[in-house]
């Protein structure tokens, strides 16, 4: 029996908020469930739309898209897998229109958070307009993020160092920060994805 996941990126729902997350893996690197924690529940992760990061009780982060993103891009939807880089998580996030066409001309943004807190960087670089199209997976090579934004309208210009359909942009290379001694502080040793 085949399965099939669809994804319907123009389905405006308004009874929930889409979030993003971070989990603290108490057990990294091994694949147990050593401290019998697991599942994690919202009310165990700090909501850092309010908070600068999350304590030590806490097992992470999360943040609404509604909290992120401005207010004209309701409805949004994470459209491909997190990339990080050595101090920074990217989600791709798209916005559908609210409007009898069946076309696809939502708008995209690429969110940057900071990865040890999931808070908004404080310089306004977090969210980038890619404009409309349906923005993809970020890959993180040499210092730079590359995203795809497919579905363009052919009249679009190329991105800024980019081309038609390929948004390019800094990322930060090397190894997260050491482990401070202090007990007190987040370190991040590595990042893994849990479908």
């Amino acid at each position: 029996m085949e399965s099939r996941i669809i994804i319907r990126v123009q389905v405006i729902l308004l009874d929930f908020d889409n979030r993003v997350f971070g989990i603290k893996d108490a057990d990294f690197p091994k694949h147990a469930n050593t401290d019998g924690t697991i599942p994690y529940t919202v009310s165990s992760l700090a909501d850092t739309s309010t908070v600068s990061c999350a304590g030590e009780s806490e097992k992470g982060w999360y943040q609404n898209l509604s909290t992120i993103l401005p207010s004209d891009r309701k409805w949004s939807k994470i459209t491909a897998t997190a990339a990080v880089d050595a101090k920074y998580v990217y989600f791709s996030a798209y916005s559908p229109t609210k409007s009898e066409s069946c076309l696809v001309d939502g708008r995209s943004n690429l969110i940057k958070l900071d990865k040890k807190c999931g808070t908004v960087l404080e310089d306004g670089s977090s969210i980038v307009n890619l404009g409309i199209g349906i923005v993809g997976e970020t890959t993180i090579y040499k210092g730079k993020s590359y995203t795809l934004v497919s579905n363009r309208k052919k009249e679009d210009k190329d991105f800024e160092g980019g081309t038609q359909e390929i948004y390019r942009g800094e990322a930060e290379e090397g190894v997260s920060e050491s482990p401070s001694s202090s007990p007190a502080s987040i370190s991040t040793e590595s990042w893994r994805q849990v479908f």
